[in-house]
């Protein structure tokens, strides 16, 4: 026969919630890519206020390499990201975590030609291209490295100087 759903157990109230705790990006590295003087890691700290790192892509291979730091992590199962890549249709940016155990990049989403609206006068529009890491065994760093998380912006290809990345926010949340 079939079975029952006792809804009596369910609450979205007290502890059966997900209560998230926010861990914020330390620092960014980049190796190819030029900022405007406005972007800096506190840009990427907040989601929704207005301020957003801004990358431009190179005319190079890759045309955009970007890895944002995270410390003293001991948990994480969500990457809060939101962004929206102003390039084309065939250019695309991997959004990567850092593998220690196999000193690898893993690919868990990507931004591709977004919408262009960054510099709206009554708001904005970004892509969300967060993801759930089901297992975060891999991605915190051990020994020198322990607690460390990394994600990495990635555009593959040779880029096109036009195309630019903004981000409102990256986080890691537990």
């Amino acid at each position: 026969m079939g079975s029952t759903f006792n809804n009596t157990s369910v609450t979205f109230v007290g502890t059966a919630r997900i209560d998230w705790a926010k861990i914020t990006a330390n620092s960014v590295t980049i190796t190819a890519g030029g900022t405007d003087a406005t972007s800096v890691v506190a840009s990427l700290q907040t989601a929704f206020d207005g301020n957003f790192f801004h990358l431009d892509e190179v005319a190079a291979t890759p045309g955009i390499d970007l890895i944002i730091d995270f410390i003293n992590v001991t948990a994480f199962n969500w990457v809060q990201a939101l962004d929206v890549y102003a390039g084309s249709a065939s250019h695309a940016v991997a959004i990567q975590l850092y593998n220690w155990i196999t000193t690898t990049w893993d690919t868990f989403n990507a931004a591709q030609d977004g919408q262009h609206d960054i510099a709206t006068a009554g708001g904005y529009i970004m892509d969300n291209h967060s993801f759930f890491v089901p297992s975060d065994t891999n991605y915190i760093g051990t020994g020198g490295s322990a607690g460390q998380v990394r994600v990495h912006y990635y555009h593959t290809m040779s880029g096109t100087a036009s195309h630019d990345l903004y981000i409102d926010v990256v986080a890691l949340y537990q």
